[in-house]
């Protein structure tokens, strides 16, 4: 179905037709802007409803989706925060079962253990590789 043209009152189109006018004279394009953005309020002032129906169609759905995306971004921040701290507490949960790691043991301590016996040496290597590590 073909649309009506827009009927405008006389004073409205011949303001038009001098903005037009003046729009194609403007020496800068900023001016071109104003005089553009002029326009299209004083014409969309004459729209008929049936017209608007698909602007305010998108401008909704416009707003819809801004609403949305603020929505899952607060919800991924704060599942990253939940997820964040979960994640430590189990860790320091599964950290509490672990041995403690032991101090360094000092060189004379070494010697003493080193000349014992053999079960000694290798306690005394996994107590130096569980502190290093």
């Amino acid at each position: 179905m073909p649309n009506k043209p827009i009927e405008l009152p006389p004073g409205v189109a011949h303001a038009f037709v001098k903005d037009m006018r003046a729009f194609f004279a403007a020496p800068s394009t900023h001016k071109q802007d104003e005089i553009a953005a002029r326009q299209l309020q004083a014409l969309n002032e004459h729209r008929q409803p049936r017209d608007k129906a698909p602007v305010r169609y998108w401008q909704d759905k416009r707003l819809r989706h801004t609403r949305a995306k603020w929505t899952m971004g607060f919800v991924l921040i704060a599942y990253a925060a939940v997820a964040t701290l979960g994640l430590i507490y189990v860790y320091e949960q599964a950290a509490t079962h672990l041995p403690a790691r032991p101090a360094f043991a000092t060189k004379a301590t070494r010697c003493t253990e080193a000349s014992g016996s053999s079960a000694a040496r290798v306690s005394l290597l996994v107590r130096t590789a569980c502190w290093l590590w």
